[in-house]
């Protein structure tokens, strides 16, 4: 059976991308020379032609970015100019389907004489394209920065990622826990060490719920802090407002029955985005006023340890588990808002990392 992908290529999309950006550059240049060759009809025929082939061609590289993207685990260094790459294709795709469209409506009047087609519609009609192009080279640009600048889609970058990241934990301090380690841009880690049980409500807001309403030990054979809610739901937040942000946990469920929310851009306790694990799920949505917008979900069977992670860019929400895409929901952009923790059940949590990371 012959494959349908070469051994080299990691998806379907850099094997059509380059097709529409040629088709569209030469749309526009055959649109060009038919402004000066009027006579020779077979010219405009040909450039809109290559513009309705150039917005299909689009459409499908859109298609197979997305899940290109989808599949990928990116680093959040890459998350920004994924989400850019993401929304300028999609402008330029929905500009040229609909130029495409507005071409051959012209050409049917053009072939049948009429008025419309006279050489001032045509001239417009070139700016218009010449002037969509631009779309198509920003749109470029980000892409190629996602390969030449992140490596996104190169081998070698791609088994390294699957082979794992090593996973770096603050170093603990005898007698007192590693605390929240703050970063200029306002990102910030915060890693279970000696005495986290102790400093616990220092590292820690409670936005819901009291300290009190925690019991804390901590186990050195899991180098995590053990929750136990004694009442709740307790909702816990840590550093400033973020606008764009990567959210991660280091966390064991498996004793645990309840809800597990992993929140960002936190405005109150009834208003802030979040990452739910509950009755088999992974959600993600959007809590407002108190009622819960879902977003996406997924069924996740929760390992012994999960590194669950939201990611929340512009109008872009992503969930992964355990280093696996699982949601990708799309909404109106939230306010800036700080990253924290939402339990709500019984049984234990076992917690060794929660992570903030700024994209921008």
């Amino acid at each position: 059976m012959i494959p349908i992908l070469p051994e080299w290529a990691p998806n379907l999309h850099p094997l059509i991308i380059h097709f529409p950006i040629a088709l569209l550059a030469t749309a526009v240049v055959f649109d060009l020379v038919s402004l000066f060759t009027r006579k020779w009809a077979g010219v405009r025929i040909a450039a809109v032609i290559l513009f309705a082939f150039g917005a299909f061609g689009a459409y499908a590289s859109f298609l197979t970015g997305r899940n290109a993207a989808d599949a990928l685990d990116l680093p959040a260094s890459a998350v920004a100019n994924v989400t850019d790459h993401a929304d300028w294709a999609e402008v330029t795709v929905w500009f040229f389907l609909i130029y495409a469209v507005v071409r051959l409506f012209v050409l049917w009047f053009d072939i049948k004489g009429r008025r419309w087609a006279q050489l001032r519609v045509h001239v417009l009609l070139f700016i218009m394209g010449a002037g969509g192009y631009y779309l198509v080279v920003q749109t470029a640009d980000r892409g190629a920065r996602l390969v030449y600048a992140h490596g996104l889609g190169v081998k070698p970058v791609m088994e390294q990622a699957a082979a794992g990241p090593a996973v770096i934990e603050p170093p603990a301090t005898p007698g007192k826990t590693t605390g929240i380690k703050v970063e200029a841009n306002g990102s910030w880690q915060w890693g279970a060490g000696i005495g986290s049980r102790q400093a616990f409500g220092e590292d820690f807001h409670f936005v819901q719920g009291r300290l009190s309403d925690l019991r804390m030990e901590t186990t050195e054979k899991d180098s995590a802090l053990v929750l136990r809610l004694e009442s709740g739901p307790v909702l816990i937040t840590a550093g400033d407002p973020i606008a764009s942000v990567q959210a991660e946990a280091m966390l064991n469920i498996e004793r645990f029955e309840g809800t597990v929310r992993l929140v960002h851009h936190l405005q109150d306790s009834l208003n802030y985005d979040f990452l739910e694990i509950a009755d088999g799920q992974l959600r993600q949505g959007r809590l407002q006023d108190g009622k819960p917008t879902i977003f996406a979900e997924q069924a996740l069977q929760p390992t012994s340890w999960s590194a669950v992670r939201a990611v929340s860019d512009g109008t872009h929400f992503r969930g992964y588990a355990t280093g696996e895409m699982l949601t990708h929901g799309h909404g109106d952009a939230p306010d800036a808002g700080p990253v924290g923790l939402y339990l709500k059940g019984s049984g234990t949590v076992l917690l060794r990392r929660l992570t903030a990371t700024s994209l921008r």
